[in-house]
């Protein structure tokens, strides 16, 4: 579970930062009180938990390694999340957009795992990792110009949630996703 918890909350925390998107350390810590405090409300034991941003990364590095070796579950995950981004839903052009969101997703894949990696979870090892090439210089200058310019990190805020539900709507079979929604029993169990 720890692994897990890690993945889900601190692992894009990383990946942004290693995308060129500058955080500051309070907020990097912030990512770590976060993770500590979900684990907690998981049941994670204490001592599974990370500290501090640091220890977070620590601590990923030790399940990664003790997860470095892909079986046969690996390979049969690995495939159909891959190819996730073919079936998403956008307003205009669908069919494009999906095989270039299917790229970008090998691309970056690639550029974290490697061609070895890729080739043992049974994914195309052709993808070269260009799509983190274009983007981390791109995003280095916006963020770096966000908090340069007054009421710039609200701006990138706004824009950030905007792309966020664009994206959850993108995921979302039906075409439209509410977020939140499925945790939207708990009131009315109250």
């Amino acid at each position: 579970m720890a692994a897990t918890m890690l993945g889900a909350i601190y692992v894009p925390a990383v990946l942004s930062v290693a995308f060129g998107i500058i955080a500051t350390p309070r907020e990097l810590e912030d990512v770590a009180h976060l993770t500590r405090y979900v684990g907690w409300l998981m049941g994670i034991e204490e001592q599974n938990l990370p500290t501090s941003f640091r220890d977070a990364m620590l601590r990923l590095y030790h399940y990664l390694m003790s997860l470095h070796h892909p079986d046969e579950t690996s390979r049969a995950m690995a495939v159909p999340m891959a190819n996730d981004p073919l079936r998403w839903n956008y307003p205009r052009f669908t069919s494009i957009r999906r095989r270039i969101a299917w790229a970008q997703h090998i691309s970056i894949t690639t550029a974290f795992i490697g061609r070895a990696q890729m080739r043992m979870l049974g994914l195309p090892t052709y993808m070269p990792p260009w799509y983190p090439m274009l983007r981390i210089p791109i995003n280095l200058l916006r963020t770096t110009t966000n908090f340069a310019v007054p009421g710039g990190r609200r701006r990138q805020a706004r824009e950030g949630l905007r792309r966020q539900y664009e994206f959850m709507h993108a995921l979302s079979t039906a075409g439209h996703a509410t977020i939140g929604h499925s945790a939207s029993y708990v009131g009315h169990a109250a």
